[in-house]
């Protein structure tokens, strides 16, 4: 009769024909190992010699949830005794070479650690045991042989002993254990087979990638058992992550709590991308030009050197899309596994919006472009890096694993790895990495083969210079249809759609619209570009002075019609850095000025004037700030 095996109900079909010692025994080992099933097999008790079929068919054995079979068979005569433990009743006896007996059908899928114990006797003085092998399986074709410790031999040495199983008892959800005589010289009796001891185990399954874009989320599930308590709190078996974070889980079952590794969630934010034109107001047959831009969340790491001897530099890229103050940041370095910093370093000045600090040690000569230098930057590959913003309290990247010493170095796949070698971050990467990943090992760095290029020890050759971009696509109806710049000629007001693609596979869409004037003025067509012309005999231009200029420059209007006007300065990527004016202006000339904010870089700007006459462009040179 064939049993079938119920995980989920362990014990519960299990006849039981022990003393209360054994009942006692195997109610503490379920106790311990709550998730498979451990247990006690004292062979039950027969009247007469009996084969393992028959007493199987018979329910003869305690576990009726485990399949037995084999060619030994089962006595009463020579009742196990003289160990603790021993049940006396029936044992399995292996009268020949290759006799057999085997259990299977036991869940070890969520246990480490276990222990097998038998009572074994032998028959003859000269018997050590050497003969009776004992394995386990987890696909019934392949077996691992246990060891044990060697029978004694000599005279008055035949009778009962207990011994324990050394080696590994895999996790299956299936295994067998198979005791068998190898040779002819003795024949073996066991009894008080004792699956026991080991370790409770919990894990966790999410049921789709752990890396995610912003407004995704995963399910994190717990293994079975009775109670769950999760890192952040909760109590359900599945909790719903959508921010980054390491959660673990604790499951208890029938008093056995066990707590799980660390599963890592990385959310990323997606940038909204910005879409410019370089006019957006145009006569019927006009073209515009169309720019597309991403901005990072914060200040990120984008290259780290961990060159030989003191070639150490650090890369700091600023892709905001404005001016940053670095008062308001520290460099951190968390050497050997440390969770403080073991030195920092406050930055100071100005960075511009699409510029890189470079961190160099002072004996470093490799790279000879502009660098601040600092002796604490002297970092190994097994040290952690950290941008801290100060006025927020918060991480704004972290490189590495703070409080985590993985050995002599990070590594991954592909021969990554954080000592003697250069790392630059893909340029796809638009956000920090801001919770500190909380694994160890070398492995614990997760985003180092993600995130970052990989290239040999003292390479230098892109340091000081770092962008960041994602793949843009454009409609309706652009030269091309993709790129950061594009080229339009609507026939009507247009709204144009640009469409980012990120780091894993993140999008999201910016807009822009162009208008297209009816009435040109006149009926006269402008010419972009041309600061000035004539409608009709009344001067339409625009006009700067001194140019190029330092702290102030004056922008003189010419308008041909009064009415609605807007003047507006705007930079090389199209976007709107200061409004000069926005309303109405009587026909003629109108002077106004404009004084750089403190945010504004030395480069080119354009200064645009828009009305129902047309627009006109001027360039702006800042130099000298």
């Amino acid at each position: 009769m064939k049993k079938t095996v119920n995980s989920t109900n362990s014990m519960n079909a299990k006849r039981t024909r022990k003393a209360s010692l054994f009942g006692t025994l195997m109610f503490s080992l379920l106790a311990f190992t709550p998730f498979a099933q451990s247990f006690n097999e004292s062979m039950g008790t027969v009247s007469s010699t009996t084969s393992i079929s028959t007493h199987e068919t018979n329910n003869g054995f305690d576990n009726d949830v485990f399949t037995m079979t084999g060619t030994a068979d089962v006595r009463t005569t020579d009742a196990s005794t003289g160990y603790t433990g021993a049940s006396g009743a029936g044992n399995i006896f292996f009268t020949t070479s290759g006799r057999f007996f085997q259990i299977e059908g036991i869940n070890t899928s969520s246990l480490t650690g276990l222990s097998l114990s038998f009572g074994i006797r032998k028959s003859t003085n000269a018997s050590s045991g050497s003969d009776f092998a004992v394995s386990v399986s987890t696909d019934g074709v392949n077996y691992t042989p246990l060891s044990f410790t060697a029978l004694p031999t000599g005279s008055g040495t035949s009778h009962w002993y207990l011994r324990t199983a050394v080696g590994t008892i895999p996790s299956a959800a299936n295994l067998r254990i198979r005791f068998a005589t190898t040779g002819s010289s003795a024949q073996y009796r066991l009894d008080d087979v004792i699956l026991s001891g080991g370790s409770c185990l919990a894990d966790i399954t999410p049921d789709g990638p752990t890396t995610l874009c912003a407004g995704g989320s995963v399910n994190l599930t717990a293994n079975s058992g009775d109670g769950y308590l999760w890192s952040t709190g909760e109590t359900t078996q599945s909790i719903n992550v959508s921010s980054s974070g390491t959660f673990s889980v604790q499951v208890t079952t029938s008093g056995c709590n066990a707590t799980s590794a660390a599963t890592r969630v990385l959310v990323y934010p997606i940038p909204t991308p910005s879409a410019s034109a370089s006019t957006d107001t145009i006569c019927p047959g006009d073209s515009v030009t169309l720019t597309g831009r991403s901005f990072t969340t914060d200040l990120i790491f984008s290259e780290y050197v961990e060159g030989s001897s003191l070639e150490k530099y650090i890369e700091i890229y600023n892709g905001t899309g404005i001016n940053i103050d670095l008062s308001d940041y520290r460099y951190q370095a968390f050497h050997n596994g440390a969770s403080i910093p073991s030195f920092e370093i406050s930055l100071s000045g100005i960075l511009a919006d699409g510029a890189v600090l470079v961190l160099s040690n002072p004996d470093a000569t490799l790279y000879t472009g502009s660098a601040t230098d600092d002796s604490d930057v002297q970092h190994n590959g097994n040290d952690a890096l950290a941008l801290y913003k100060i006025s927020e309290d918060v991480y704004v990247d972290i490189f590495g694993v703070i409080g985590q010493n993985p050995g002599s170095a990070w590594s991954g796949t592909g021969g990554y790895s954080t000592v003697d070698h250069t790392l630059r971050r893909k340029l796809s990467v638009y956000s920090g990495i801001t919770v500190n990943p909380a694994l160890s090992g070398p492995g614990g760095f997760t985003t180092l083969t993600t995130e970052w290029d990989l290239f040999p020890q003292d390479n230098v050759s892109d340091l000081g210079a770092h962008t960041m971009n994602g793949s843009y696509s454009w409609a309706p109806g652009t030269v091309p249809s993709t790129g950061i710049i594009v080229k339009a000629a609507p026939a009507t007001t247009t709204t144009y759609s640009l469409t980012g693609e990120y780091f894993n596979g993140c999008s999201s869409i910016g807009l822009v619209t162009v208008v297209v004037l009816e009435d040109c003025g006149g009926g006269e067509r402008k010419m972009t570009g041309i600061a000035g012309e004539k409608i009709g005999d009344k001067a339409y231009n625009l006009s700067a002075f001194p140019n190029p200029f330092n702290t102030q420059v004056n922008i003189q209007v010419n308008t041909a019609v009064a009415g609605a006007t807007k003047v507006s300065v705007k930079d090389m990527t199209g976007k709107t850095v200061s409004i000069l004016f926005d309303g109405n202006l009587n026909e003629g000339q109108t002077t106004l000025t404009w004084t750089p904010a403190g945010n504004i870089s030395n480069g080119v700007y354009f200064c645009e004037m828009v009305s129902n006459s047309g627009v006109r462009q001027v360039k702006l040179i800042v130099s000298g700030k």
